[in-house]
């Protein structure tokens, strides 16, 4: 049976990709938002159902990858925020990968302090610990109201954090 269910999600991601590929065809608009500013790919960053086939087709079509809702949040925000580390590595072999790890919302948050804060995105955490551009990813990045990811780390038991960055 799990063999069964793995080809049907696989049938739908492929589905969403095909849509998103189809819309944008006809002119859909890429940076579309609703009201709290989220683009297509925001929603594909925070979705579980579509996730990264549907991010790297928007991403392939132009999407852009630092795009901002009314919150400052980018969808390396939303990917990491939602645990989604498919969408996280597209978003960070994006033509604006060099910024995304470092990009923070008005709160100060950048997507480390999200993927350090919830134990369900320890991918997203070794994604942009591992993969994410150096000059751009910073440790100490603190948030407005002080706190880094390790303070958030050791707030919410994130172990891989706090036994890989102590220092």
């Amino acid at each position: 049976m799990y063999l069964l269910e793995y080809c049907e999600m696989l049938v739908i991601k492929n589905a969403f990709s095909f849509q998103i590929r189809l819309l944008h065809q006809y002119d859909a608009d890429l940076e579309a938002r609703d009201k709290d500013g989220l683009t297509p790919l925001h929603a594909a960053a925070a979705s579980r159902s579509s996730s990264d086939l549907a991010a790297q087709a928007l991403v392939d079509a132009g999407a852009d990858a630092l795009a901002r809702d009314s919150l400052g949040n980018t969808p390396a925000h939303a990917a990491c925020r939602h645990g989604q580390e498919a969408v996280l590595s597209v978003l960070l072999s994006s033509s604006s990968s060099s910024s995304v790890p470092g990009a923070a919302n008005h709160s100060g948050e950048t997507p480390l302090h999200l993927a350090a804060s919830h134990p369900e995105t320890d991918g997203c955490l070794r994604l942009l610990l591992r993969d994410g551009d150096s000059s751009s990813l910073d440790v100490k990045a603190r948030r407005k109201d002080g706190r880094t990811a390790l303070h958030l780390a050791a707030l919410h038991g994130e172990t891989f954090f706090l036994t890989n960055n102590l220092l």
